[in-house]
């Protein structure tokens, strides 16, 4: 159970005002859904929150090594670290060491056009995202 708008946040899909970081890594790494929606008033003393029951189901096999996996998170976290920017520019910088040019070719590569923003992108293109960076800037494939 959590608050109404962390549960939100969450729970968001790519487009809404609530899809973020954690939602992309949340629903990278398991399904989540709602459940119930608590009112305040079942609580005593009553809260000034509304709560939300999520239902969280981790997924079994790990997707890829913990390093692409912490990879991964960097790439995510890059693509909403400038929120109003397109990926080209939020993914290109010292978090992942390309440029603005590098970071078309990867975008364009992972079929993702460079002006969506972050916050347009879901996991599976995330993914593929971060694929293509990693193997644009590492001898080791992916």
């Amino acid at each position: 159970m959590f608050q109404l708008e962390l549960a939100n946040r969450i729970t968001a899909s790519p487009g809404e005002k609530d899809y973020s970081r954690l939602s992309a890594v949340m629903q990278y790494c398991s399904d989540v859904k709602p459940v119930a929606d608590i009112k305040p008033h079942l609580f005593f003393p009553k809260p000034a929150v509304q709560s939300r029951v999520i239902e969280v189901s981790f997924f079994d096999t790990p997707v890829s090594s913990c390093e692409k996996e912490k990879y991964l998170f960097t790439v995510i976290k890059a693509a909403f670290s400038k929120r109003r920017k397109t990926l080209k520019n939020s993914i290109a910088g010292d978090d992942l060491s390309i440029n603005r040019e590098e970071a078309e070719i990867i975008l364009k590569a992972a079929k993702i056009d460079p002006v969506r923003r972050g916050e347009t992108v879901n996991v599976e293109e995330f993914v593929a995202l971060a694929k293509h960076a990693w193997n644009y800037t590492r001898e080791d494939r992916w």
